[in-house]
């Protein structure tokens, strides 16, 4: 187990004293601090649902609706969450638009 003493420690391996901020052992060579790799998300992506809500809402088509709701339940940031927004904004614009045609028409 390694025990930190101001700025030391003491090797898990060895034994001996070495640096607190020092990753490998320079007495044995074994390595003391795993070092964590973070991973960080694209925050601009955007997921293949919220463009197809899109693509779908501009084409007046139902599914922009549907995917949009997903889109919108699943999304992983603010950007993919805006893209299903405005695939579901541009569906409703569309039906409104449809209703318009109809009584203008009617």
């Amino acid at each position: 187990e390694t025990t930190i003493e101001n700025n030391t420690m003491y090797c898990r391996f060895c034994g001996n004293k070495i640096h607190s901020n020092a990753e490998i052992c320079p007495h044995c060579g074994c390595r003391v601090n795993e070092r964590k790799i973070q991973v960080h998300e694209n925050s601009n992506e955007i997921s293949a649902c919220s463009i197809l809500a899109l693509i779908f809402g501009l084409l007046g088509g139902f599914l922009g609706i549907i995917f949009g709701i997903v889109g919108v339940t699943n999304a992983k940031n603010k950007t993919d969450r805006n893209c299903a927004i405005a695939g579901i904004f541009f569906f409703f614009l569309w039906v409104l638009i449809l209703i318009l045609l109809l009584a203008v028409n009617g």
